[in-house]
């Protein structure tokens, strides 16, 4: 894999690395990138990583955005489904028919179950029993209850480890 390829390339460039950030200087990252960017192809291969997290994410930000917009766009068309429907129970009312066969389906009327009307009050006014609880895991909650000293099935937590950053240019 290039990911493999990439920290193959680490290993080998790691001393000519650490010689040259001892010749420049702790402050001097420029001077170390120039130089292992002339020898070896490894900073290139750490630009194009970049680049593909980058883009990786701009990807995962689209797919959120348009599964926003497709959504908007589901309720629209279930709305017009709704209408359409109403339309259709309208003339089958009209004309005093119960069943109609149509190449695209029958429609029929049926006995229908009450329905509720009026503004829904959030869920915090309604009674407990007219609400549905759901378990759901809350990560910071068990992390607190771990880092408590409590034991929780199957988990423990890490030693933290380090985190990458990438900040645009």
């Amino acid at each position: 894999m290039a990911f493999d390829h990439l920290q193959q390339m680490g290993r080998e460039v790691a001393a000519l690395w650490q010689a040259v950030r001892a010749i420049a200087g702790e402050d001097d990252d420029q001077t170390v990138v120039d130089t292992v960017d002339g020898e070896t192809d490894a900073i290139a291969a750490l630009r194009r990583t970049v680049r593909l997290a980058q883009e990786a994410e701009a990807n995962a930000d689209a797919a959120r955005a348009l599964a926003q917009i497709y959504a908007a766009r589901a309720k629209t068309l279930d709305d017009r489904a709704e209408r359409l429907r109403g339309h259709a129970a309208g003339f089958m009312q009209e004309v005093g028919e119960k069943t109609l066969r149509l190449p695209e389906g029958t429609i029929s009327w049926r006995a229908a179950g009450p329905r509720l009307c009026g503004v829904m009050p959030s869920v915090a006014d309604l009674p407990d029993d007219c609400v549905k609880l759901q378990r759901v895991k809350h990560e910071p909650s068990i992390k607190a209850a771990l880092a408590e000293g409590r034991t929780i099935a199957d988990l423990y937590l890490s030693n933290g480890g380090a985190a990458l950053t990438i900040r645009r240019a």
